[in-house]
């Protein structure tokens, strides 16, 4: 199961993101991520974020974006999350993404990945992604948050 999330109002950046009072949340599966992904890419809010869940886990991607495309970043502050940064990391190199490791205000590391391009392009990447990643099947039930 998928959820996506809506947030609005948030002033913080998406490393430092916390839920406002205007969250959707729209569970559904991976058939849902384009849509999800234009609406991010079409937002006119200038702080929009889409979270990414994999539903009844502690998984997830967060994505920030604009016309052009989407930043997708994986924190590593979980014992999980840190558990698949190699499987992550071999996931991109093998499909050619280049990954920018970065830090959070707390210190706390992040791998962004660039994609650029076509809403329907970067969908299919990010469900290649997710479902390596998380070693899921296209069934599997997803919640989505945004904020946008």
């Amino acid at each position: 199961m998928v959820s996506f999330y809506i947030y609005r109002n948030s002033t913080k950046g998406m490393k430092d993101i916390t839920i406002s009072k205007e969250t959707e949340t729209i569970v559904g599966n991976v058939s849902d991520i384009e849509r999800n992904i234009s609406r991010l890419m079409n937002s006119d809010y200038e702080n929009a974020f889409l979270i990414i869940y994999i539903f009844g886990t502690e998984d997830f991607l967060q994505f920030t974006g604009d016309a052009q495309g989407v930043q997708m970043d994986f924190p590593l502050i979980t014992a999980r999350q840190k558990s698949i940064e190699k499987r992550f990391r071999n996931i991109a190199k093998i499909q050619s993404l280049k990954i920018d490791d970065n830090q959070g205000s707390d210190g706390s590391g992040f791998l962004d990945i660039e994609l650029n391009g076509e809403a329907s392009d970067i969908s299919i990447k990010i469900q290649k992604f997710m479902l390596e990643l998380y070693q899921i099947n296209e069934e599997t039930k997803r919640n989505f948050e945004l904020e946008i």
